[in-house]
């Protein structure tokens, strides 16, 4: 009921549901929109990851070089880590100073690589493609041969070896090393494969790091051949055929 000489309260304080008599004037209040961020600053470019990228093949430039006048020797896993070491110095550094971040995509591309090539431990030198090596005469016969690549085949069919022992070192860091020998002679091989295979004398043996030692006897015989052969990936192969001989 409602008491005679009393005004209705108007504003804000009336009650939503209050009596139909009373005026209900509620503030409008427009909703005030969210601040805008700031205006985003480009952040200054980083030379840290070209000059990681840049000093890596410097690094690599010159272990090639000192490998190459024979002052170090290196393999080609060597190179690659010392490539993915400095790319992994440049995001050590990048956590502090600079940013070179992008350097994770050659370090991550680096690491199969690296693990490919521990397999091969052989130099790398002596060209790519196929070679023939047919010798006439023992002096005609090198101490050392390499491929870097490729199928290199020593046929020694045409020798006549006389007494005494002749080595013969040779190295394929990928491909095929083939060695043809005559029959009559006597030949003590020694051959690895950092991953491929070896077949010596109709037996082969294959796998990661093989490593096997073979001789092919001939009673009588006063001429030894001595093969030392090595391949990173690929194939050793050393088979006898009728030939020049003793």
């Amino acid at each position: 009921m409602a008491v005679a000489g009393l005004a209705a309260p108007v504003g804000p304080e009336a009650p939503p549901g209050g009596p139909s008599g009373w005026t209900r004037r509620w503030p409008f209040r427009p909703r005030q929109a969210a601040p805008s961020p700031p205006p985003r600053i480009p952040r200054e470019r980083s030379p840290l990851g070209w000059l990681a990228l840049g000093l890596a093949l410097l690094a690599v430039g010159a272990a090639a070089a000192l490998d190459e006048w024979h002052a170090v020797h290196l393999e080609l896993a060597q190179f690659l880590a010392l490539s993915l070491a400095i790319l992994g110095l440049g995001l050590l550094v990048g956590a502090w100073r600079g940013r070179a971040r992008w350097l994770i995509v050659p370090g991550v591309l680096l690491i199969p690589l690296v693990l490919g090539a521990s397999l091969i431990d052989v130099p790398i030198r002596g060209g790519f493609g196929n070679r023939y090596v047919d010798p006439l005469s023992v002096g005609d016969i090198h101490r050392t041969y390499s491929l870097a690549a490729g199928d290199l085949v020593i046929d020694l069919t045409s020798v006549s070896f006389g007494p005494g022992d002749v080595v013969i070192d040779a190295t394929v860091a990928a491909g095929r090393l083939s060695v043809v020998a005559p029959e009559g002679i006597s030949i003590v091989v020694r051959a690895h494969v950092g991953a491929g295979k070896v077949a010596l004398f109709g037996q082969a043996d294959q796998g990661i790091r093989v490593d096997v030692a073979r001789a092919s006897t001939t009673p009588g015989s006063a001429q030894n051949l001595i093969l030392n052969l090595r391949t990173g990936i690929g194939e050793v192969i050393v088979y006898q055929v009728p030939g020049a001989g003793g």
